[in-house]
């Protein structure tokens, strides 16, 4: 498996092992502002049984804040102009 790959499936690896269903919501922001997310897992077949569950976590929590993204949009404008950066 790619290094590249690895780290990013250690969460869901488990679950892809065993069969099971799972569905990540957005619920927040960490202290760097990087988006951050909640994971529910049900048994085989549940995929309708969580997509309710996301549907009323989302519900619950409210519209999610649109993130600032004008530092990004700067940064990929100075890479732009500046390919050797």
């Amino acid at each position: 498996m790619s290094a590249d790959i690895d780290p990013l499936s250690r969460y869901t690896r488990p679950i892809n092992y065993l069969g099971l269903c799972a569905l990540a919501v957005p619920c927040g922001f960490d202290s760097n502002g990087l988006p951050i997310s909640v994971q529910f897992v049900g048994g085989p077949g549940s995929e309708a049984a969580l997509i309710n569950i996301g549907t009323a976590y989302e519900q619950a929590r409210g519209p999610f804040p649109v993130p600032d993204l004008s530092g990004f949009a700067r940064s990929a404008r100075q890479r732009v102009n500046d390919p050797d950066r």
